[in-house]
């Protein structure tokens, strides 16, 4: 064990001492081999070949993959969070020019508590919730802006539900209720 630490603090301080007369004889080495290094290396490539392209193969589709969804995601849908995850399972997917509309409804504000929300991250929600099952659920009337503290509280809530639970027995107006 201790002949084998040796000799790489004597490999290493020579090749330290000696770099450019190594450099120098790698540099003549490969004149005079050129043909056998040419021939190693082949040999070497048509052994590795198939290995080879299938890891370019499988690079070159994750790219194409990782390439369509984000052009997807940029393109089409937004609501996507930050890191490129979907927001909920089962929030439905608004098309980019829908969701500005519901933005601008409210000056880019929430429905509920009026608080200022960015157009990246707000979500959208039903005031007449989906479980109604009525038909005019996803009309534009019924969907409003929301911060995520209120669209999470709210949930399945009705509006008369949502408002005894956010202000507490008060009676208070939301304030798409005030606009």
């Amino acid at each position: 064990m201790k002949k084998k630490k040796d000799f790489k603090n004597y490999h290493r301080r020579y090749q330290a001492i000696n770099r450019d007369k190594l450099k120098e004889y790698d540099k003549d080495y490969c004149k005079e081999n050129k043909e056998s290094i040419k021939l190693r290396k082949a040999k070497y490539y048509k052994k590795k070949k198939e290995e080879y392209h299938k890891r370019y193969l499988e690079r070159k589709e994750q790219k194409r993959i990782k390439e369509m969804m984000d052009n997807y995601y940029r393109n089409n849908l937004t609501t996507v969070d930050i890191w490129g995850e979907r927001k909920r399972e089962n929030q439905k997917r608004y098309r980019k020019n829908r969701r500005i509309k519901i933005f601008n409804k409210f000056n880019g504000r929430c429905a509920y508590c009026g608080q200022k929300i960015k157009i990246e991250n707000f979500e959208i929600d039903h005031k007449i919730p989906k479980i109604a099952g009525e038909k005019e659920i996803h009309e534009y009337k019924n969907l409003v802006p929301a911060c995520k503290t209120c669209n999470s509280i709210k949930n399945n809530l009705t509006i008369e539900e949502f408002r005894s639970d956010f202000f507490k027995g008060k009676n208070k107006k939301f304030y798409f209720e005030n606009t």
